[in-house]
């Protein structure tokens, strides 16, 4: 105290100063110092006179709420200096222990992130690995391979062969293989999608696909399911084979099975012909003999050797007709010279329109100029007057118009199926038309065959046909037709155009 009482309440110089301080409102005054040769921690706060201070204080002037005095305290600070170092100490260890923990597993763990990344960038270099050699794979198929979504028909995977034959820049099947803009809903366009989704069992379809030049091609689709884990098709994969030559070695093979049928027909008329020649023709030779023996009892003027004469010619017709069922059935060849043909065309139509009824109008359109060909007269008589016969029946009930043309025409005047099958070359064209009741294309498939025909029993044997298109194809020609069921027929014949002989 600065008023003190008794000796050892003395303050020191710092305790003065504190003490003056407190007088003018300081609340605590603390300070480290060198005291007594060790640190110590300083604190002082002030005696503040109270009621009861004034029992013993009075005396000395002090009223309630005077500083009277302070209390002053002195702490060694090397007892806290120790803890605080054991401390400090304990804190570096531990953060050392725990750096050390820090960078080992910093360590081990970027060793295992490397690790890992490595085996990462391994799995996807194989993976990438994978991907390539089944892309080689895949693009190294000749035929086209896609992998299409379910769902949406959207093209996921699409191979070289896909790529090159297909629409350019398709995103769909569809677009893909027809160049269309909807799936595919056709009967003849079964979709193998829809099939594969519902059946969720691979499935085979053929198609007509149209390539990048919208070139019809026929093919074959392979179609695969892609099962999901939920047993759903999510994906399908489809492989596409053209079949074009397959179809077309199918169909030369039905034509080659049917060319060996009809062969073997001509077989069997060929020995029914040979067996019959000779007979035949023992009864034509008596025909012809006796007629000529007739026209010599008449006189030549006479109507009757004129009738007798014709019975002699249709004699002779009939002897040259089983010569040409035999050259035909056994392919035999006769000698032939060039023959104007419009010769022999213009006497078949005159003897038909003596003979044919007033409801059937014929019309003629038969070039002088034609041209010859390499056939006797007996095989043009033949062919001209089965067409006009066969043209005859179909018109027989209702009537209607025979319409006979012969003319010359070059190998691009032709009709389709004359420029598929002859050389190149000039061909004189008969043409045979009718208004008639027409044929099915069934029955167009069947009228040149042997013993085939439509007309009724008695007015046929069905081998007119079957002998004109013989006799056209020895002459290396070529016969076709064109019908409609209620429309009428056209017959056309390619001959070869020949020289006249000199």
């Amino acid at each position: 105290s600065l008023n003190l009482l008794n000796p050892i309440n003395k303050p020191d110089d710092w305790e003065r100063s504190a003490l003056e301080k407190f007088d003018k409102g300081l609340t605590e005054e603390t300070t480290f110092t060198n005291y007594n040769g060790e640190e110590q921690l300083r604190l002082m706060r002030p005696f503040i006179t109270q009621e009861p201070c004034l029992k013993c204080h009075a005396a000395q002037g002090y009223k309630v709420g005077d500083v009277r005095g302070a209390t002053s305290i002195s702490i060694p600070l090397a007892p806290y200096y120790e803890i605080a170092h054991k401390t400090v100490r304990a804190i570096i260890i531990t953060h050392m222990i725990i750096l050390l923990i820090g960078i080992l597993a910093i360590f081990f763990g970027a060793t295992k992130i490397r690790r890992y990344i490595r085996l990462h960038m391994a799995m996807e270099e194989d993976a990438q690995r994978q991907y390539e050699f089944t892309q080689t794979i895949i693009n190294s198929l000749a035929h086209p391979l896609v992998v299409v979504n379910t769902d949406s028909y959207e093209i996921v995977m699409a191979n070289k062969a896909a790529k090159i034959s297909g629409t350019p820049g398709a995103k769909t099947c569809y677009e893909l293989g027809h160049n269309g803009s909807v799936p595919c809903k056709e009967p003849n366009h079964t979709c193998p999608l829809a099939m594969v989704k519902k059946s969720k069992q691979m499935a085979t379809v053929e198609h007509l696909h149209f390539g990048r030049d919208l070139r019809p091609v026929e093919v074959e689709v392979q179609c695969f399911p892609i099962i999901d884990e939920h047993g759903e098709v999510k994906q399908v994969i489809e492989y596409s084979y053209d079949i074009s030559e397959r179809k077309r070695a199918e169909k030369e093979n039905l034509m080659l099975l049917s060319q060996l049928q009809h062969a073997q027909k001509l077989e069997a008329i060929g020995t029914i012909a040979g067996g019959i020649a000779h007979d035949f023709n023992n009864i034509l030779s008596g025909i012809i003999g006796y007629a000529e023996l007739a026209k010599l009892s008449l006189p030549k003027e006479s109507k009757a050797w004129n009738n007798v004469q014709e019975i002699s010619k249709a004699g002779q017709r009939a002897s040259e007709l089983v010569k040409q069922i035999l050259s035909f059935a056994r392919k035999t060849t006769q000698k032939t010279t060039p023959q104007p043909v419009h010769v022999i065309v213009s006497e078949v139509i005159n003897l038909l329109k003596i003979s044919l009824p007033k409801n059937i109008q014929v019309i003629t359109d038969v070039a002088e100029d034609s041209g010859s060909a390499l056939l006797d007269q007996t095989q043009v008589h033949q062919i001209t007057m089965n067409l006009c016969t066969n043209a005859f029946h179909a018109m027989e009930k209702s009537g209607g118009t025979l319409t006979v043309r012969l003319h010359s025409v070059e190998l691009n005047d032709m009709e389709q199926p004359a420029k598929d099958r002859l050389p190149s070359g000039p061909y004189l064209l008969l043409e045979v038309s009718d208004t008639g009741h027409g044929m099915d294309e069934e029955t167009i498939k069947n009228i040149f065959e042997p013993f085939f025909t439509t007309k009724e029993l008695g007015k046929g044997t069905g081998m007119g046909l079957s002998m004109v298109q013989g006799i056209v194809q020895t002459a290396n020609g070529l016969i076709t037709v064109n019908s409609t069921p209620g429309e009428g027929s056209t017959f056309r014949v390619y001959l070869p155009k020949q020289q006249a002989a000199v």
